[in-house]
């Protein structure tokens, strides 16, 4: 069996609420907990900063079964957010959602961004707001693929790529919800030497939403009228590409607005 030992930190102000919840914890985590086979949970406060260990036997095993497990907790708390399979930055106070299956780029896009000088909200989910349609930020750790190859032969290439940790200053890291300046849906063209845009009208947002969406709603219609709601306000566009920083260059373009509320994407426009 083996012992795993960590550190974290709490945000300044917010030990007595670290401490308020950790004294409630869920009984469905505990529960989650113990059948990832995690004992002997144990975790002590030295000021903002936070020691401890556990044991169980596969503590990668362990650890990937207890994260989907808060994550599903979490979504069931907040039911009235909309759950997005997708990455999220931001920059001037407006984040941009980059949506798409496994594999898309989505981490490798948002990392690019980042290093542009962009704010971090998250690389896996998006967490939206539909009411006033903003976005939470959600940063986890996180990762990006990497290859030896210049130039992958397939997509499905990518699935076996190794992932490396990508360092993100705290300074990096959005702390607020902000308004959704457009959307993204993603798909990685190896044998492509341009990006593609094409802007989705919003019923077509809503169906490549519902594609990437997790959320657990009351019911799938109201899921749907919400997402109906957000991608009337929302622009949206499909977005084809190779190379990285291509990519990056297009979404760094935005969104252009016409005449005050609403929004267009220029069709169908290589770079």
């Amino acid at each position: 069996m083996a012992r795993v030992a960590f550190r974290l930190w709490v945000q300044e102000g917010q030990l007595d609420e670290y401490v308020r919840l950790h004294a409630e914890v869920w009984p469905d985590l505990l529960a989650d907990m113990t059948d990832a086979g995690i004992h002997n949970y144990s975790i002590w406060a030295d000021g903002l900063e936070l020691f401890g260990s556990y044991e169980c036997d596969d503590p990668e095993a362990a650890a990937n079964r207890l994260f989907h497990a808060a994550i599903k907790l979490l979504m069931a708390a907040r039911s009235d957010l909309l759950w997005i399979h997708g990455g999220v930055a931001a920059r001037g106070g407006r984040a941009t959602l980059l949506c798409g299956h496994s594999g898309a780029g989505k981490s490798t896009l948002v990392a690019d961004l980042l290093a542009r000088g962009w704010t971090y909200f998250s690389d896996e989910f998006a967490v939206v707001d539909p009411c006033n349609a903003t976005v939470f930020p959600f940063p986890i750790t996180p990762y990006m693929r990497v290859s030896n190859e210049r130039r992958l032969a397939e997509v499905e290439d990518v699935q076996h790529m190794p992932k490396i940790f990508v360092e993100t200053a705290a300074h990096a890291v959005g702390r607020t919800a902000v308004p959704i300046d457009g959307v993204f849906f993603l798909s990685y063209a190896p044998q492509s030497k341009v990006v593609q845009v094409v802007d989705c009208s919003p019923a077509e947002g809503v169906l490549e939403m519902l594609q990437n969406s997790l959320s657990i709603a009351p019911s799938r219609e109201q899921e749907i009228r919400r997402l109906c709601d957000l991608m009337s306000r929302v622009p949206s566009a499909r977005l084809s590409y190779t190379r990285a920083r291509d990519a990056t260059d297009r979404i760094g373009a935005g969104f252009a607005r016409s005449g005050g509320a609403s929004f267009a994407v220029a069709r169908s426009s290589p770079l």
